[in-house]
């Protein structure tokens, strides 16, 4: 007898991604504990069956929750209206229509960051992870378009207090993304963004307090990118990015402004459209010509360099990096505004290690990455020693990639961060693709799967 199905888009995204019914609900109920939920979710096998079978409808919590499993396993975001549950959809087609592309009025950055929030906040989420087609928008509205000035308001000055209250609470949210990853802190910050950001901005601020705010909005654009970046919503990553940017013009802030375009290189260069990131970077540091600090250059060079090794360009590469080192010398940390503190010798060994990696030359990458990845944060140095790792592996030192990959997994701890799990992935897959049937293979992906069970991993062959 024919198997009833009534609900054929969960089954098959079921199928695609090698569940059971039980293997789902198992998965399901370990990350309601996991979040701590009171009372759990307490999904069976019998209640995935009557999903799929009956056309049952599931709450919209443990919907969210077979989005997040399903999604891990795919190795890509799933919606929950592709879930097939009876009344869900995506919010209205015209939400964040542009919202990946610079916006003419401030007015108009300010509506497509908070829709973009809104359609976060509820789940549902449409386009694609990086919309090529608008680099050329972003970039050249940015650099030839200039800010308009706000208006004195006759209401009563508010003073600088509230800018400073907006940034001390950024700065705080800053420290817990980098402490436990951008899942953990995305959902924090656009509740903050929601209920106090877009109150404020509506409000009206004599000149110099509005341009404050403009860059205090800003900053917070900022860290909702690379919460979400981090966390592999990338869609939403690239619309922050791109309307904190507006933000910034507004502000009249070329250094946030460059730092914004710096962001969109790195995000470029990881989703693999190289070409975008080098003009990004290179944006970077057109926008901050005569402003920015030697410092600041040099990681908009790095940004530069790191996309230049991606295309395979060695020659490029080279001479990028040869630049950023002798601007590099030149920094006076005195001079140095308090946001780049943290790109020293070793920050730029962990860049160049990228830079070496991806051009294939892992001598030059364990090298830096040696001396960089000593007296790093914890998380940094998990990120390091995985690309320690990946450089060991392509220098067939099978020993010490492995011995650098179980570190980087005990420094990681409760990192949630979706980047971090893309590089173990991808030392994984070579690691299976170089030693298959090697037993070393086999015991740390057993490790692996045991510290991260819903990661999908390549299979030996």
């Amino acid at each position: 007898m024919a198997e009833t199905v009534k609900n054929p888009h969960l089954k098959a995204l079921m199928d695609a991604a090698g569940m059971s019914s039980k293997g789902l609900a198992a998965q399901i109920r370990a990350l309601s504990i996991r979040r701590r939920d009171d009372p759990p979710v307490r999904t069976d096998h019998a209640r995935v069956l009557r999903w799929i079978g009956n056309g049952a409808l599931a709450e919209v919590r443990t919907q969210k929750y077979i989005a997040e499993v399903l999604s891990a396993r795919l190795g890509r975001h799933v919606r929950l209206d592709e879930l097939g549950f009876p009344g869900t959809s995506s919010p209205s087609s015209d939400l964040d229509i542009g919202a990946d592309r610079y916006s003419n009025c401030v007015d108009t950055a300010i509506s497509q960051l908070t829709n973009v929030v809104k359609a976060e906040m509820a789940g549902c989420h449409s386009g694609p992870d990086w919309a090529s087609d608008t680099t050329g928008n972003v970039i050249s509205s940015y650099l030839f378009s200039q800010p308009s000035p706000a208006e004195e308001s006759l209401s009563s000055a508010t003073g600088l207090a509230l800018p400073t209250r907006i940034r001390d609470t950024t700065a705080s949210f800053m420290q817990l993304d980098f402490q436990y990853g951008g899942g953990y802190t995305r959902g924090l910050l656009m509740s903050f963004f929601r209920d106090h950001i877009v109150t404020v901005l509506g409000q009206d601020h004599p000149e110099r307090v509005q341009r404050e705010l403009f860059a205090a909005a800003s900053e917070v654009a900022q860290l909702l990118g690379w919460a979400s970046y981090d966390s592999g919503r990338h869609a939403a990553a690239q619309r922050f990015f791109t309307q904190g940017l507006r933000l910034a013009h507004e502000a009249n802030d070329r250094l946030l402004g460059g730092r914004l375009l710096s962001n969109l290189s790195h995000q470029a260069n990881y989703l693999g459209h190289f070409q975008d990131a080098v003009q990004y970077a290179r944006a970077a540091q057109a926008a901050t010509a005569n402003v920015a600090t030697p410092t600041v250059t040099t990681m908009f060079l790095a940004m530069e360099a790191r996309a230049l090794a991606s295309l395979g360009d060695a020659r490029s590469a080279a001479v990028v990096m040869h630049r950023a080192e002798e601007t590099f010398d030149r920094a006076k940390p005195a001079a140095e505004p308090a946001w780049i503190s943290y790109v020293d010798e070793k920050e730029l060994g962990g860049e160049w290690a990228h830079v070496f990696r991806d051009l294939g030359q892992p001598g030059h990458a364990r090298a830096n990455v040696a001396d960089a990845v000593d007296g790093m944060p914890a998380r940094t140095q998990a990120f390091l020693r995985l690309v320690h790792a990946a450089s060991a592996l392509q220098d067939n030192d099978l020993d010490k990639a492995i011995s650098e990959a179980h570190q980087a997994i005990e420094l990681a701890g409760a990192l949630d961060s979706s980047r971090y799990h893309r590089y173990l992935l991808d030392f994984h897959a070579d690691l299976v693709a170089r030693h298959p049937r090697d037993r070393r293979t086999r015991a740390f992906r057993a490790l692996v799967l045991e510290r991260y069970p819903t990661l999908s991993l390549t299979k030996p062959t």
